[in-house]
């Protein structure tokens, strides 16, 4: 090969790579096929910016485009939040599994996103048991407490493997929403061992303010009051069901919510047929529920008292009071005062009970 020809072809070669920098192909596999012709759209997962929309088409979807550097994204469509990593190469997205590959760093978030999922087989089998009639409800119960601590456990570990790209920065963000472990303190704490760049994230700010929220109406301060409808459309404040010298049982849940639904027939409607109208009031507080969904689940659920609601998927109560996950019952004292937030079944029980002077060997 002559010289002329040796650097045309080092000159052709470099071209190559410059032209493929920064450019990704993201295909989607296995949708069904209802999801043929939907738009998806590939976001952000920090911010929520549209970074590319497509159409499925022949169960898949492939978005197209380039990034300066890594970016963790979420496939928003139909009933899917995929979570990916945008990066230079050709990445793969299973649908089905959930599971990425095909890129260094997707090949990261496999990892994490396997041992989360066989977490939550783990769990569907413990349901599935008990429906069976294979295990009784404490043994379902206590095996499923275990379940938790595996994901927090994944996420942490993987937030460790991975603190300085992308794929630790939603480990991080996704093991301080779901951990019960981490306070405001905390999470302060962690963010000064972490990367300068976490404590900017959208996802990290909004996590803080929440556990501010957390703080400001943890069990002792008074409650914040919030104006909602009632089930008749009547403007109707959470101070309204206060009463002098008795206690109310404020109940955050939504129809959509198995477990709030679980938490009203097991433990909620005992403790109103007990202590209705002898010293306790009952109300629930509808949030991130669809109006007529809601209407919809009180019918269904013959709810006896009174129902809060909003027009509109409703965010700002639970926001207020710092609330990540429902159920969340709280009980205030007449004057206002939060006696205590998320207890539930027997615990529950325990604490009304206890107000009342009622004990577990006196029953």
């Amino acid at each position: 090969m002559t010289m002329k020809k040796y650097l045309f072809t080092l000159m052709m070669a470099a071209m190559s790579v410059t032209a493929w920098a920064g450019q990704y192909v993201l295909t989607v596999n296995s949708l069904g096929e209802a999801d043929n012709g939907r738009e998806f759209r590939l976001v952000s997962f920090d911010t929520g910016d549209t970074l590319a929309i497509a159409k499925a088409n022949q169960e898949k979807i492939v978005f197209k485009g380039t990034v300066a550097e890594p970016v963790m994204a979420r496939v928003i469509g139909g009933d899917y939040k995929l979570d990916v990593v945008v990066e230079t190469g050709q990445i793969q997205l299973d649908a089905d599994s959930e599971i990425t590959s095909g890129t260094a760093l997707n090949n990261n978030l496999a990892s994490i996103l396997k041992e989360i999922n066989a977490a939550v087989e783990e769990y569907r089998n413990i349901e599935k048991k008990f429906k069976n009639g294979e295990i009784d409800e404490q043994t379902a119960q206590m095996d499923a407490m275990l379940i938790p601590a595996k994901i927090e456990n994944a996420l942490n570990s993987g937030y460790e493997r991975n603190k300085d790209n992308v794929v630790g920065q939603w480990a991080f963000c996704n093991y301080i929403t779901v951990s019960d472990g981490v306070d405001y303190n905390e999470l302060i704490e962690m963010l000064k061992d972490a990367p300068a760049n976490y404590a900017s994230l959208k996802r990290v700010q909004k996590t803080l303010k929440s556990l501010r929220a957390v703080e400001e109406t943890a069990e002792g301060k008074q409650f914040t009051d919030f104006a909602m409808t009632d089930t008749k459309g009547n403007v109707t404040r959470l101070s309204d069901y206060l009463k002098p010298g008795q206690y109310t049982l404020v109940d955050f849940w939504a129809s959509w919510c198995g477990p709030c639904r679980r938490e009203i027939k097991n433990t909620l409607k005992p403790l109103y047929e007990k202590y209705n109208g002898k010293g306790m009031q009952f109300v629930g507080v509808a949030v991130w529920d669809e109006p007529e969904d809601t209407e919809m689940a009180i019918e269904q659920m013959k709810l006896p008292w009174p129902i809060m609601k909003n027009n509109h998927q409703s965010s700002d109560e639970t926001e207020m009071y710092g609330i990540q996950g429902i159920p969340h019952i709280m009980i205030l004292d007449g004057s206002g005062k939060i006696l205590s937030r998320g207890l539930q079944g027997d615990d529950l029980v325990q604490f009304v009970d206890s107000l009342f002077g009622v004990t577990p060997s006196t029953k």
